[in-house]
């Protein structure tokens, strides 16, 4: 949280003291490595998602192949094995969410705030520092949208995919189960963000839409 709430910039035009000076240099040295740990884990979010995606992306072409093995016995079995590593990945991204949330899912509620009050800063003093600052927050909030997108989207392709393989040629035991399987693949995988919906490409439009509106209130509150 320290991290998010970094920005306390001083005014040039104020004179500090020596003590003022030395807190402040201390509390950015704190905050900035608050701030490393979660872009860390954003970034190692993402990760999990593409592994994700890749472990869907073989959910996808293994039912294919499972639906042309001319056994029963051995595609029965096969495709019990199949049903198992789905619900795994079901699982891994629940847990994937619940570690979103603890570490990264702070950021989507206050982002919107920091980067109001960051471009209003911008706007009067042209500080470089904080145009750095608002490129690494709109970074975190793009990879984090992003990687929740990605885990929407790989996970509802695996029922797309159930749907228009060639389950017709599968056994009879497999085809009473294939409805199941879709409605199960129908469940949405995201990553939730704290506390406005989930992390995707409309969280995303919602942030730079409420970005602008608090910018434009603030800058009409301060030059009253």
């Amino acid at each position: 949280m320290c991290g998010v709430l970094n920005p306390t910039w001083v005014p040039s035009h104020i004179h500090l003291t020596v003590l003022e000076k030395r807190f402040i240099l201390v509390y950015q040295m704190m905050s900035s490595f608050f701030m490393a740990c979660i872009v860390f884990a954003t970034f190692l979010t993402y990760h999990a998602t593409r592994l994700i995606g890749d472990r869907a992306d073989g959910l996808c072409s293994l039912f294919d192949e499972i639906c042309l093995i001319p056994n029963p016995e051995i595609q029965y079995q096969a495709f019990t094995n199949w049903v198992n590593y789905h619900e795994d990945t079901i699982r891994l991204c629940s847990r994937l969410n619940k570690a979103y949330k603890k570490t990264v899912g702070h950021v989507s509620l206050l982002v919107a705030v920091i980067l109001a009050l960051l471009g209003y800063q911008l706007m009067r003093d042209s500080s470089l520092k904080c145009l750095v600052y608002i490129s690494g927050y709109f970074l975190l909030i793009f990879v984090s949208c992003h990687s929740g997108q990605l885990l929407e989207d790989q996970m509802m392709k695996v029922g797309r995919s159930v749907y228009f393989s060639k389950w017709y040629r599968s056994s009879q035991e497999i085809r009473a189960w294939i409805p199941f399987i879709i409605l199960r693949s129908q469940q949405r995988m995201a990553l939730d963000a704290l506390p406005i919906g989930n992390c995707n490409n409309i969280l995303l439009l919602t942030v730079i839409k409420t970005t602008y509106s608090y910018l434009a209130l603030l800058q009409q509150m301060i030059e009253r």
